[in-house]
């Protein structure tokens, strides 16, 4: 099954190829397959069928290889749409391509889950992301963006059970912070400062920025004019991907007084 399934998505990406490459593959071929009859019946000439098979083998694996050169996959086209910011275009690409694969890899659906958030499709996101975690519910990169999307629906306590969850199965440190702006948007204080004491270094400037603002000093004021731009950028952003949420406007209140702190 598995390699007729290898065989189908070749024949899916030659039609795509440039003509040479198709031309080159059909000949390589045709070649292979006389190779083989003369293998079976010419006995006399197997030991040179043999070589010439290997040879024609290696020949057709460099076509291919050349013929895919240029393709671009469907979920890399479409991660390259989302980090500049063209998320309908992204999602077009990955529909598409979910509509032709009957079983898409698991990353081709936390990806467009990630994408119908951003475009504030909440209830999409979250039912693509359901069935990413259906397959696999310990990928962290699954239950992170399952966080994400109940974080933006305003479910702060499921947004920090899957952080969690995330975090205990290997995800990257950074989802801490993510973990702490629930639980600050949850009202527990308490967890909350435990939390930040566990924090990583934070690089991103909308995560420094609102843990400066969080605790409630004047660090916000102490960072650079650039953190502090961008870091607001970030979350203004927010704010009107998700102004129709608890979330979008809980962060309204906390981007405006970090903004009167500067």
């Amino acid at each position: 099954m598995t390699i007729l399934r290898i065989l189908y998505n070749l024949g899916r990406e030659i039609k795509n190829w440039d003509k040479a490459s198709q031309i080159a593959l059909a000949i390589a071929l045709i070649l292979f397959v006389l190779d083989i009859i003369v293998l079976a019946t010419v006995p006399e000439l197997q030991t040179q069928a043999a070589i010439g098979g290997v040879g024609l083998m290696l020949a057709i694996q460099a076509i291919v290889m050349w013929g895919n050169r240029n393709l671009v996959t469907a979920f890399t086209q479409a991660q390259r749409l989302f980090i500049v910011g063209e998320f309908a275009q992204a999602a077009t690409v990955l529909e598409d391509h979910i509509a032709e694969e009957e079983h898409p890899v698991i990353d081709t659906l936390v990806l467009l889950g990630n994408i119908y958030r951003n475009l504030g499709k909440l209830d999409a996101s979250r039912n693509i992301l359901e069935q990413a975690l259906e397959r696999r519910a310990d990928y962290h990169f699954a239950l992170y963006a399952y966080g994400k999307t109940a974080l933006a629906q305003g479910e702060y306590d499921t947004a920090i059970m899957y952080f969690q969850q995330a975090i205990d199965n290997d995800a990257p440190d950074v989802i801490a912070f993510d973990l702490v702006l629930a639980t600050y948007l949850l009202g527990d204080n308490i967890k909350m400062q435990q939390l930040i004491a566990e924090l990583p270094e934070l690089d991103e400037s909308h995560r420094q920025i609102f843990l400066a603002h969080i605790k409630a000093d004047d660090s916000v004021s102490a960072l650079d004019s650039a953190t502090q731009e961008a870091g607001l950028a970030f979350w203004q952003a927010e704010i009107e991907r998700f102004v129709h949420t608890p979330y979008g406007q809980a962060i309204a209140r906390e981007t405006e007084q970090m903004k009167n702190l500067l």
